[in-house]
């Protein structure tokens, strides 16, 4: 069992502190969900409902917290929508890339996938140097490897 290192008052907003090797199994149950009829802990629908945005959203923030986020993440967060934990981008398409980024203390993670091309980048770090260098970092993952995410643009 991993000890956790933010408060427990934190736990609602997520506070989820898992191995790597879980964190990819659990990436790997959001990959294939849409191919599987039973996943490995939920039915296909109940994955697609987490993947689906309810609605478009409209993000009523003011000016200097939207360019604070492009700053410390490298895209609009105008460009996406938020199902259940996940930010979509490019929701309307067949080919959505789903984000979810989380911070602890003294930790940083990021990941991105594709349940249609059915690959993600899955990124930890033990530095607290903003977003924008992780999302850096997969972009050129993502190209380097042609692995066909429709990731975030700025």
């Amino acid at each position: 069992m991993l000890r956790k290192d933010d408060p427990h008052w934190l736990d609602p907003a997520g506070n989820v502190s898992l191995s790597i090797k879980d964190w990819a199994k659990f990436v790997i149950a959001h990959m294939v969900s849409d191919q599987a009829p039973q996943s490995i802990f939920l039915k296909s629908e109940a994955m697609q409902k987490l993947h689906t945005p309810p609605d478009h959203l409209d993000w009523s923030y003011d000016e200097e917290y939207l360019e604070f986020w492009n700053k410390e993440c490298g895209w609009p967060l105008q460009s996406a929508d938020y199902a259940l934990g996940w930010f979509v981008n490019n929701a309307v398409s067949d080919n959505a890339c789903l984000h979810h980024s989380g911070t602890s203390q003294g930790f940083q993670a990021e990941v991105y996938l594709s349940t249609k091309s059915r690959c993600a980048i899955v990124l930890a770090t033990n530095a607290r140097m903003g977003h924008i260098h992780l999302y850096r970092t997969a972009m050129a993952i993502n190209d380097i490897y042609a692995l066909n995410i429709d990731m975030p643009k700025n």
